[in-house]
């Protein structure tokens, strides 16, 4: 319901914007559709590559009765629906076509997938709305570096970063200074971002902090705590007065639980609208590997460039082979 409430954001009349029967009507015929992807991206958007081949073979056996079909090939999660044309578009139509810049370091270099495009996408549109957002995955699909991205250069204006990396050591004391040392005065006892600006709040690895004798997370529940409430107590103040935070947007990436990752309480997690990374899959390895390999070999021979295909085709086996083959990682 959160994320259909940003499609549904537009339609609320404000004393200078009024809306008109004609867009009520385009609304009444996509509101199907739209809860569709909505309802994608929600309750679909928790599971692992597996769980969204079920999940999307569930959907389309029972969507042929409600009349809203999903574009037969692929996955439902392949699609966008586009509410200026009223249509299912693929999520590589969405973006213009990348082209490699031979300026930028091999490191540098982030080639668009649509798990790029569409967590962007997902994001944007929740983080707009002032939605909290959770995102589990495996460690190397690039959760950081997606949010680094589109919090330095496509948001609006009057969002502003904050970046927190929790680690085993990180305290409930040490995630309130370091917050509340950003924060500027508004009036007595209401803090938060400059006038007119919003703070999207970045935590990496949110479920590291190590948990104390009854198992709590003493940062978690520092933020549990603004979520549920508002705000926290100043520490600084002999009185400890309640402290309002306004203006705050969180979004968290973690690893699975298991090992120093402990679960997070549902207490918190209901906060959250979860999207889950998936582990790459080979078609996205193939587009990065190829985009990459195809930008260095540009100027080589006819005979080089038509083999490239090849290579990537050779290297992919390699790694597929060490990946799941006798060789596996030490600990």
């Amino acid at each position: 319901m959160r994320l259909l409430d940003c499609y549904l954001a537009k339609y609320h009349e404000t004393e200078v914007k009024k809306v008109t029967p004609d867009q009520i009507d385009q609304l009444a015929g996509q509101i199907k559709a739209i809860f569709m992807f909505c309802f994608t991206w929600s309750i679909g958007g928790t599971t692992d590559l597996v769980g969204r081949k079920r999940f999307d073979a569930w959907i389309k056996e029972r969507m042929t009765k409600f009349n809203v079909p999903y574009p037969e090939e692929k996955l439902i999660y392949d699609w966008q629906f586009n509410v200026e044309t009223g249509e299912w578009v693929s999520w590589f139509d969405t973006i213009p076509t990348y082209e490699v810049d031979t300026r930028l370091s091999y490191a540098e270099i982030v080639v668009p997938t649509e798990d790029s495009i569409r967590m962007k996408y997902l994001m944007r549109t929740l983080m707009t709305n002032d939605k909290h957002i959770l995102m589990p995955g495996p460690t190397g699909t690039g959760k950081s570096v997606y949010v680094s991205q589109l919090t330095t250069y496509g948001m609006p204006e009057e969002f502003m970063s904050l970046v927190m990396c929790f680690s085993a050591q990180t305290s409930a004391n040490q995630t309130q200074d370091y917050l509340q040392s950003n924060f500027e005065k508004r009036r007595k006892n209401c803090w938060g971002p400059p006038l007119g600006k919003k703070f999207i709040v970045f935590i990496d690895d949110l479920n590291m902090p190590q948990q104390e004798e009854f198992f709590a997370q003493p940062p978690i529940e520092l933020l549990r705590q603004f979520m549920d409430f508002n705000g926290w107590y100043d520490r600084d103040d002999k009185d400890k007065p309640w402290l309002t935070i306004v203006d705050i947007i969180l979004c968290a990436a973690m690893g699975p639980p298991g090992g120093a990752r402990a679960q997070l309480t549902q207490r918190f997690q209901r906060h959250f609208n979860i999207i889950a990374y998936t582990e790459m899959s080979f078609s996205a390895i193939n587009i990065i590997f190829t985009t990459i390999v195809e930008a260095f070999f540009v100027s080589f021979t006819p005979e080089i460039k038509n083999s490239l295909s090849q290579l990537v085709e050779s290297q992919l086996e390699v790694y597929d082979q060490v990946l799941n083959g006798p060789m596996k990682p030490t600990p």
